[in-house]
């Protein structure tokens, strides 16, 4: 029942609510293998029972939204690409790489980031 990263995407079982509680959720409907397994999963390694766990994902989000928020500024002002590079290194190093994942994959609902990915469509391929 676990979902086994080394041979699976959790992406595809697991969605992160970025608007709220920072807990994963099950991305299939309920009553499918897929959202038992996914519920299995969250319970068994308590991705959202440690409290500390959504705290850091909530500021791993604020960190990624003013990080993509500087590099589209210093692009709109022709910054140094020095600069860009730098910024863009920062993101993708960044701790928590699920949460970026997950903030491509939902920019288009998340109101203080579809603007930004519009500004910046290359840092979706980050």
């Amino acid at each position: 029942m676990l979902i086994d990263p080394r041979f699976e995407d959790p992406t595809e079982f697991l969605e992160l609510d970025l608007s709220d509680t920072f807990h994963f959720l099950p991305s299939a409907p309920e009553g499918t293998v897929a959202h038992q397994r996914a519920s299995y999963t969250i319970i068994a390694l308590g991705l959202n029972t440690r409290d500390y766990l959504p705290v850091t994902r909530a500021d791993a989000y604020t960190n990624y939204l003013s990080h993509l928020t500087c590099y589209v500024e210093a692009k709109q002002k022709n910054g140094p690409p020095k600069r860009l590079a730098q910024l863009e290194q920062t993101i993708r190093t960044h701790h928590h790489p699920s949460v970026w994942r997950e903030v491509k994959r939902q920019h288009p609902s998340l109101q203080d980031m579809k603007h930004l990915f519009e500004a910046a469509p290359e840092a979706l391929t980050w």
